[in-house]
C-alpha cells in the first residue's frame, strides 16, 4: 500500500504528526508534502505569543510549553522525527514547500530547521521555495476549479508547484509500487 499526504499550514503539521505518531500505519506513508508547515511547535509558540494576541498554540495544547513540556515534546515533529528515524522500516520521504516571505510560519525556524534535521538523519527530502509569497497562498481562495483551465490550479504560484508535486507523487508512488 502506498500513501501520500499533502497539507498546508496546520494541515501540514497534522499530516506530519500522523506520519510520525500513528504507529505501524505511519510506515506505509511514502511521501509527505508540506506547504508552509509547522515543525517546531515550541519555537512557533514563542513566536506567535510575541506576534499575536490570541495564544493560538497554548489553546491548541491546553497549556504553555514550560508547564506542558511533555505535551509539547510529544506534539513536536522536530523531536518525533528522531524517534521514528531509528526504526528500520520507516520510509517516509518529504517534500517541503514554503513561501520565502512567510511571516506567519517563519521558514528559517520551521521548514529550514526541519530540512536540516532530515538531512542530519539521512531522510530523503526535496525543497521548493516560492520567492515572492508568504503564507496561505496554496488554499487561499478555497474554491479551486479542479477541471477548468481558468481555475486557481493554473494560476501562479500554484501553477509552479503543481507540476512539481504531481511529478514527485508519480515518481515516489510508482517507485514504491515496483518494489512491492
Amino acid at each position: 500500500m502506498n500513501v501520500a499526504f499533502i497539507g498546508d499550514s496546520a494541515g501540514a503539521y497534522l499530516s506530519t504528526m500522523v506520519a510520525l505518531k500513528s504507529g505501524i500505519s505511519s510506515y506505509k506513508i511514502k511521501l509527505l508534502i508540506s506547504l508552509y508547515g509547522v515543525f517546531d511547535i515550541v519555537e512557533w509558540e514563542q513566536y506567535t505569543n510575541k506576534t499575536r494576541s490570541d495564544f493560538v498554540v497554548n489553546k491548541l495544547f491546553g497549556t504553555d510549553s514550560s508547564s506542558g513540556y511533555d505535551v509539547y515534546r510529544d506534539g513536536n515533529p522536530l523531536v518525533q522525527i528522531e524517534k521514528v528515524a531509528r526504526n528500520p522500516i520507516f520510509g517516509t520521504e518529504y517534500m517541503l514547500i514554503n513561501g520565502e516571505e512567510d511571516t506567519v510560519v517563519l521558514p528559517e525556524n520551521q521548514t529550514l530547521a526541519f530540512s536540516y534535521k532530515l538531512s542530519e538523519l539521512k531522510i530523503p527530502f526535496t525543497m521548493h521555495k516560492i520567492s515572492d509569497r508568504g503564507h496561505f497562498w496554496f488554499t487561499k481562495n478555497g474554491n479551486i476549479a479542479m477541471n477548468q483551465d481558468d481555475g486557481d490550479l493554473y494560476k501562479y504560484p500554484i501553477s509552479e508547484v503543481r507540476p512539481v508535486i504531481l511529478e514527485k507523487l508519480n515518481a515516489t508512488l510508482s517507485k514504491n509500487s515496483e518494489e512491492q
